[in-house]
């Protein structure tokens, strides 16, 4: 069953430089997909290709089952709001929510009805008359969110709309804009390099890199199961210890890191002894202290730093082999730095990523 919005063999070439490589993928009505990735990576131009303010260099791009490749930007059931929000700064709020209704010619009955309604749903009723240099970096931020959805888009195109707003009005707009999809109902098509919002905010995940896209998958999904080693890098923090397969029995792996042993279900059939892989471990799944001793995998080391950082603190652990560990714990820390310390995890909480 094909998707509400989809991609299919979506090429991008700038001359000699491939931007979109051959990416295929689905977005369903109503989601809240975000487009994740590094600078470069290719998912502002897959935005851009959506939006028609460029077209593919091969490939399709269909919404509910028609093509809307070489449909001009203005004829696409489509709605975008940019980095630089792009509101109009000589227009009060009214004038800038109603800006894309007047030039579609409809009744300025109708206009009024529709922009008084949106106002109500992104909370700026009474804001009407006022001016944008007048708002809140918030305001501003809600007043083109109002005038992108009014016409009422079948998509909505959000191109890193809060990169430019401070941490603390950063992380209350994710929580408004993940509440403002859920009332309006509109599919979110949202790209970001920034991972906290991709979290907070997605239903699912499309990982991008090199222009194509590693992975599709719900927030949970991408964050504990990562496909690849540049998935496990990029989302969260995470160790990655390099070692081999030293043996496979009752679908449990023994890993070899030196003169160190770590234990895990074995998830990947392929896997034949002496492989090399990469192993991906959560700091925070990490239990430091008494209770890390009655674990599947547990190890006596040196603290080599302990940072403070609010609800957690990091806690960087070398282990005999010299391996550093990071641990993020919860609650008082009573060790510090020099102090020997055991750590653990359980076999299933570790992640191959070959």
């Amino acid at each position: 069953m094909s998707g509400y919005l989809e991609f299919k063999n979506v090429t991008k070439r700038f001359g000699e430089f491939t931007a979109v490589s051959s990416v295929s993928f689905d977005i369903d009505r109503g989601e809240f997909f975000s487009l994740f990735g590094p600078s470069c990576s290719g998912k502002t131009t897959l935005l851009r290709m959506t939006a028609g303010f460029e077209e593919p260099t091969e490939g399709d791009i269909s919404l509910e089952g028609k093509s809307i490749v070489n449909v001009p930007p203005y004829k696409r059931p489509v709605n975008m709001v940019f980095q630089d929000l792009a509101l109009f700064p000589h227009m009060n709020v009214y004038k800038n929510i109603a800006f894309g209704l007047e030039m579609m010619k409809t009744p300025k009955t109708e206009i009024k009805k529709r922009v008084r309604e949106i106002l109500e749903v992104v909370r700026l009723a009474g804001y009407e008359n006022r001016r944008i240099g007048q708002l809140s970096g918030g305001e501003q931020q809600r007043t083109a969110l109002a005038r992108a959805l009014v016409p009422n888009p079948s998509v909505l195109l959000l191109d890193e709309p809060l990169a430019n707003l401070d941490r603390r009005l950063r992380d209350e707009m994710q929580i408004e804009l993940k509440e403002l999809h859920r009332k309006v109902g509109v599919t979110f098509l949202y790209v970001t390099h920034d991972q906290e919002s991709a979290l907070t905010m997605s239903d699912r995940i499309g990982i991008m890199h090199n222009g194509k896209i590693e992975q599709i998958g719900t927030v949970y999904e991408i964050y504990h199961k990562p496909n690849t080693l540049f998935i496990a890098n990029f989302i969260g923090d995470t160790n990655i210890i390099d070692c081999k397969i030293r043996k496979i029995s009752d679908n449990e792996l023994e890993l070899e890191d030196s003169n160190l042993t770590y234990f895990m279900p074995a998830t990947v059939s392929s896997l034949r002894e002496n492989d090399k892989v990469y192993l991906s471990l959560r700091p925070e799944r990490i239990v430091v202290g008494s209770d890390a001793k009655n674990l599947q995998n547990n190890f006596v080391g040196t603290i080599d730093e302990l940072i403070f950082q609010g609800v957690i603190t990091r806690i960087a652990v070398r282990l005999s082999n010299g391996r550093e560990i990071v641990v993020k714990a919860t609650g008082v820390v009573k060790e510090k730095v020099g102090d020997e310390v055991t750590i653990g995890w359980k076999g299933e909480e570790c992640k191959l990523v070959l």
